[in-house]
């Protein structure tokens, strides 16, 4: 069957759906959806669309897997409507990405099909990332960016999000969404990284995987900060510089292979450049204001991920 109720997904459906699957099954507040697992019709399609904007996602057999978390490398539509619409969508994230192949590469990961993943979109009022773990050194801890509006700009990086770190209940207004990390981890059996948002009084679980590499990457990083502004810049970065921007994309992952760091001007320690760098063995600091302007290009500095710090070298 190539259409897949998302309570019913299994491996098969790629780990994001399969996980999802499991917590909608446990009771858990998860969007419902269908899973696309192979090639479908107009027809097949309309019978699962309802009249309401849907979010289309990738959830490839490799993906959000406990060595790969793929975050970014592949296509997200949201907001598609009708089966013209979905269907091109389900196309798109099922034909993968140039990114994705070089980094499932790097990984040394086999080429392996993508399911996709259809899900109501929710509308959200506030929304951000999750660990149960704090990705810097590990502790018990629940570590949580959130942001105004949707996910997606805490999850690119694109905003410098608030940061609240629980290790009781916390404050009254995360209790349920500190609940609902904690249950996830219980549910799945490993430390989690949650993507969730807010609608009105309701708290929605979007993905939940494993956490792919806990702790800040080991060590740290020298080398001649390379300012990059835009994709015209990337031919500019050699091996051993420290990558220096405003923020970056899934389109940069390629510079992680090169540069020794990575330093942003946004994004919070749950962002996916800060998880791309753990999985890439390279220390990342995120969210240093001004960083563009504060270091002239070519100037040595000392990238320090487990303090957090960028030290120009005299």
């Amino acid at each position: 069957m190539s259409v897949v109720p998302l309570a019913a997904a299994g491996p098969e459906c790629g780990g994001k759906a399969h996980a999802l699957g499991i917590l909608l099954r446990a009771g858990l507040p998860v969007p419902d959806g269908f899973v696309v697992t192979g090639p479908v019709d107009r027809a097949t399609l309309g019978r699962h669309l309802g009249d309401h904007p849907v979010a289309v996602r990738s959830s490839g057999l490799a993906e959000d897997s406990v060595t790969a978390s793929f975050a970014g490398q592949y296509e997200t539509v949201l907001g598609a409507r009708g089966v013209d619409a979905v269907l091109a969508a389900i196309g798109r994230c099922a034909a993968g990405t140039e990114r994705a192949r070089h980094y499932r590469e790097h990984l040394g990961l086999p080429e392996r099909p993508i399911p996709v993943l259809v899900q109501a979109l929710v509308a959200a009022d506030s929304a951000g990332v999750l660990f149960t773990r704090d990705p810097r050194d590990g502790a018990d801890a629940i570590v949580i960016n959130a942001a105004a509006g949707p996910g997606a700009p805490v999850v690119s990086g694109a905003v410098t999000p608030d940061e609240i770190i629980v290790t009781g209940a916390g404050p009254a207004e995360f209790r349920e969404l500190v609940a609902l990390g904690r249950r996830c981890e219980e549910i799945l059996g490993r430390p989690q990284d949650v993507e969730w948002a807010i609608r009105g009084d309701r708290v929605w679980v979007l993905q939940s995987r494993p956490i792919t590499r806990l702790g800040a990457s080991p060590g740290r990083a020298r080398g001649p900060a390379r300012i990059v502004r835009s994709a015209d810049d990337f031919a500019r970065v050699r091996p051993g510089d420290v990558l220096v921007c405003r923020t970056t994309d899934p389109a940069w992952t390629p510079l992680f292979r090169v540069a020794a760091g990575v330093v942003t001007e946004t994004g919070g320690v749950l962002c996916h450049a800060a998880i791309v760098a753990r999985e890439f063995g390279i220390p990342a600091v995120v969210g240093l204001g001004g960083a563009t302007s504060r270091f002239a290009d070519g100037t040595v500095v000392i990238v320090d991920g487990a303090a957090g710090t960028v030290t120009e070298v005299s």
